[in-house]
């Protein structure tokens, strides 16, 4: 299947493809993003570094130790009230609580994870101001990591889920793969970044045998199959790294490499309505480029950090 796409020039013999996998988005709709994009750039390795954490990489989830306790997450006590109003909010509006592990402690090797919901992150981003929802109750203006300081809480505090981003190398490994986020996700919506997908928590944690390195592959393999149309005989886990970030999630970032190019995979995607749903947009370049691509366009920060600490240092 033909698909639209658009090639541009990054100097020095390098370039930047841009594949629609929406039909809605024309190769000259791709020729305006890319072309205004060049420049926006606000990279700022030592801010990054501020905010983030790259704490360690393994070669595999098996080396990954992580562990459930079964107890429930609760949002600290300046929050309740916030967090009332915002589930009413977020009912009446069909959203849904669903169950994410939130870390319990310290995010690392090993991780202690407990059970939270959907509800909770929202109630505790830092970029959420309560005062909107719960007038009266909190000041007007003030976002929680404003409050955060007064209240004495701790980003340890807040309802920080474990997120997986993943760092797609298609042509084993040649290229890098980025894609362009859908407007309305809950983190990193309408930007450059990686695709990424939430792990549920669940009941079967505690039974015993559970193991959780093969619950994790099997959730690659079915973002891999939603996100990009990959069969388990398609890719690999290459690597997976660990990075904290406080404005946002901690990350779980898994290097996928396929002999696939970046174009087969366009092309199959282009055929899902939940690939189309979750990033119209696929951009690829060879790894020789990533410095100068993050020094040129915007991008989710905590992956611009880790792409700078896999492919740049």
């Amino acid at each position: 299947m033909t698909i639209a796409s658009y090639r541009y020039s990054l100097g020095n013999g390098l370039a930047l493809t841009a594949y629609s996998i929406d039909p809605s988005i024309s190769e000259n709709d791709l020729r305006k993003m890319v072309s205004s994009k060049d420049g926006s750039s606000g990279f700022d390795l030592k801010k990054l570094r501020g905010n983030m954490t790259f704490i360690e990489r393994m070669d595999s989830l098996g080396k990954w130790e992580i562990n459930a306790i079964d107890e429930p997450y609760h949002v600290p006590e300046q929050l309740r009230p916030y967090r009332e109003a915002l589930q009413a909010k977020l009912d009446s509006e069909g959203k849904f609580n669903g169950p994410v592990p939130i870390v319990r402690g310290v995010f690392g090797n090993p991780l202690t994870i407990c059970k939270g919901g959907y509800y909770d992150f929202m109630a505790t981003k830092r970029e959420s101001v309560p005062a909107n929802l719960v007038p009266g109750k909190y000041m007007t203006g003030k976002t929680i990591e404003d409050l955060m300081p007064e209240w004495g809480m701790t980003n340890d505090q807040r309802a920080n889920f474990v997120g997986s981003a993943f760092i797609m190398k298609p042509n084993n490994g040649r290229e890098l793969c980025l894609v362009h986020r859908a407007k309305g996700l809950g983190i990193a919506a309408d930007c450059i970044s990686s695709a990424g997908g939430t792990l549920q928590f669940k009941d079967e944690f505690f039974n015993p045998g559970f193991n959780f390195t093969r619950y994790y592959e099997a959730h690659v393999a079915e973002e891999m199959e939603e996100e990009f149309c990959l069969g388990r005989g398609d890719f690999e886990i290459q690597g997976v790294s660990l990075v904290t970030d406080t404005t946002s999630v901690p990350l779980g970032v898994i290097e996928i490499v396929t002999p696939l190019g970046t174009k087969e995979i366009a092309e199959r995607s282009s055929q899902s309505k939940s690939a189309i749903k979750e990033h119209p947009i696929l951009y690829t370049m060879p790894k020789e480029a990533v410095g100068s691509f993050l020094e040129r366009f915007d991008m989710w920060p905590s992956i611009s950090f880790v792409l700078h600490h896999l492919y740049v240092k």
